[in-house]
């Protein structure tokens, strides 16, 4: 199948957890049964300005196990949508996205809800901030101008960024219609974090179609 490739990448990636960090690539499906699925991929490392490369396996485990040879196809079917979808809990699990969405909410909130912030900060006591905002910005009505324009700026960033995952989504890696919303949603509240993930999903699938027409 055409998107052999990426069902092994993802399948490889969920064996191995979050614990593994490092790029890994050729990732091959050396045996499998009612049980598993056993996998070989090349991980590499980066350490003082110096890579290197090892051949690995891994081994990715069927729950339930398969009853017949013949579930194979369905199961790894599936597995593909499943695995290729977003977690949406990954939103607030994942400490770098849920700092992400805290600040677009706290951005939106203070665009939206605080009509002086200078007033805001002044009634609560925070002589120093305010202070300190002068500094740094020149004036508190700075900051706030600058604030709003990050917002609108990640706002409509963030919505590019998800039209064009879910074309990814659904063109290259031909997910069904609810990955693909998961995907633009996903993306609209994290940006870059997110789309990065579906990026290298589809690269994976563009690079075997490439090596395959060689």
């Amino acid at each position: 199948n055409d998107d052999h490739a990426v069902s092994v990448f993802a399948m490889v990636k969920f064996s191995l957890g979050k614990s593994k960090s490092h790029k890994i690539s050729n990732c091959k499906m050396t045996s499998i049964s009612l049980e598993e699925a056993t996998f070989s991929y090349v991980e590499c490392t980066s350490t003082s300005g110096t890579g290197t490369c090892a051949m690995k396996n891994t081994t990715f485990v069927f729950h339930p196990p398969l009853e017949t040879m013949k579930d194979m196809r369905p199961r790894l079917v599936d597995l593909h949508h499943d695995l290729l979808t977003p977690k949406l809990k990954s939103l607030v699990t994942e400490i770098p996205c849920a700092i992400i969405i805290c600040i677009l909410l706290l951005f939106g909130y203070i665009t939206y809800f605080v009509d002086d912030l200078e007033q805001v900060i002044l009634s609560k006591n925070l002589k120093l901030a305010g202070s300190c905002i002068s500094m740094i910005f020149g004036c508190i009505q700075s900051l706030e101008k600058l604030i709003e324009k990050t917002f609108i700026f990640a706002v409509v960033a963030h919505i590019l960024e998800a039209c064009y995952g879910a074309f990814l989504s659904h063109k290259v890696l031909k997910l069904k219609m609810k990955s693909t919303l998961l995907w633009f949603l996903a993306i609209s509240c994290a940006g870059y974090l997110m789309t990065s993930k579906v990026m290298e999903f589809s690269n994976v699938h563009l690079e075997s179609k490439k090596s395959k027409k060689k």
